[in-house]
C-alpha cells in the first residue's frame, strides 16, 4: 500500500485534477483535519480519495456555497466517508459539529435569466375540416426574460440553502416547510406585508391551497419589474406563479399590482398554457 501523500502536495494534485487554477478560500486547517481524521484520503487512487474528488467536482460544477466555507475539505471528506461506509463512524475527535454536505437535490441552480420567446395556443384546438384534415393550431408569441430549469433541478430543496444574499431557492424552501407544517403564521411571515393584506389568506381554504404547492416542481423562473417569479407546477393542472421581491437580504412573496398590462397578460397566459403543455413545448425554437 502506498504511503500517504504529503498534505500540501495532495491538495495541489486535487486542484489540478479538478481543473482549478486558483485555490478556494483558505482551508488549511480543515485540510489538515480531514487528512488526520481520514488518513486514506491522502492516498492517491484510494476509494475515499476518488469519492472525495467526485463530490468535490460535483459541488464545483453546481457552484455549491459549501465551497465558500473555510472547512469545505472536512465537510466533503465526511460526506465521502459516509457514502462509502454508511455504518462506519469516523474516529472521534474534539471537533465542533459541522453541517452535512447538501445532497444533490439540495444543491440549487444559480439564477440566470435571459430573453426567451414563448408561444401559447389561442382558442380551442381545431377539429377536422370537411375534407378530414386538421387545421394548424394557432399560437400567440411573446418574449419574457426567464430561465427554464432543467428537470433534475426543479425540486424545491428540503433544506434551506445557506448564504446571506437574497436567494429565491431559500424562500421557496422556507415556503415548502411552512406549507407542509399546516400553520398560517409561517406562511404569512414570508409575504410582503402589503401583499398579505390583498390575499386575505387567513382561512382554511387558503392554507389547504398552499399545502398543495408544497411538493410542486419549478420548471420556470421569470424576471420582470424588479421581481423574480417562480412558476410552480404541482401536477393535475395546478400551476401558480409565485412572485418574489427582494427585501434586504431575503426574497419575500409578493402580489404585485404594478406589472405592465402586457407583462401581466403574458405571465397569465403562460401559466394557463403550462396547465396542459410542458414548458419545453411552449418555447419557440
Amino acid at each position: 500500500m502506498s504511503a500517504p501523500t504529503p498534505l500540501a502536495a495532495w491538495f495541489a494534485m486535487l486542484l489540478l485534477a479538478s481543473g482549478d487554477a486558483a485555490e478556494p478560500p483558505d482551508s488549511t486547517g480543515a485540510r489538515k483535519q480531514a487528512v488526520e481524521q481520514f488518513p486514506e484520503l491522502g492516498r492517491a487512487g484510494s476509494p475515499l480519495n476518488r469519492k472525495f474528488l467526485e463530490l468535490y467536482n460535483r459541488a464545483k460544477r453546481a457552484k455549491s456555497p459549501v465551497l465558500q466555507k473555510a472547512d469545505w475539505p472536512l465537510l466533503i471528506a465526511k460526506q465521502a466517508n459516509a457514502e462509502l461506509s454508511p455504518t462506519r463512524e469516523a474516529k472521534p475527535k474534539d471537533l465542533a459539529p459541522t453541517p452535512p454536505l447538501p445532497s444533490p437535490s439540495d444543491i440549487t441552480l444559480p439564477i440566470s435569466t435571459e430573453p426567451i420567446r414563448f408561444k401559447v395556443p389561442v382558442g380551442e384546438e381545431p377539429g377536422l375540416d370537411p375534407d378530414g384534415l386538421k387545421p394548424a393550431r394557432q399560437y400567440k408569441e411573446f418574449t419574457l426574460k426567464a430561465q427554464v430549469i432543467p428537470p433534475a433541478k426543479r425540486v424545491i430543496p428540503a433544506n434551506v440553502p445557506p448564504g446571506n444574499s437574497p436567494n429565491v431557492w431559500r424562500t421557496l424552501s422556507a415556503f415548502r416547510r411552512a406549507a407542509k407544517g399546516g400553520d398560517i403564521e409561517p406562511i404569512k411571515q414570508l409575504y410582503v406585508p402589503e401583499a398579505w393584506t390583498l390575499l386575505d389568506g387567513g382561512d382554511g381554504r387558503f392554507l389547504r391551497y398552499m399545502s398543495t404547492l408544497a411538493d410542486a416542481r419549478v420548471p420556470l423562473i421569470a424576471e420582470t419589474d424588479g421581481r423574480l417569479i417562480p412558476i410552480l407546477d404541482a401536477g393535475n393542472g395546478l400551476v401558480k406563479s409565485l412572485p418574489m421581491k427582494a427585501k434586504g437580504n431575503i426574497f419575500l412573496l409578493d402580489e404585485p399590482t404594478d406589472l405592465s398590462p402586457e407583462t401581466a397578460t403574458a405571465l397569465d397566459e403562460l401559466v394557463q398554457a403550462m396547465k396542459k403543455t410542458p414548458i419545453d413545448e411552449l418555447i419557440v425554437k
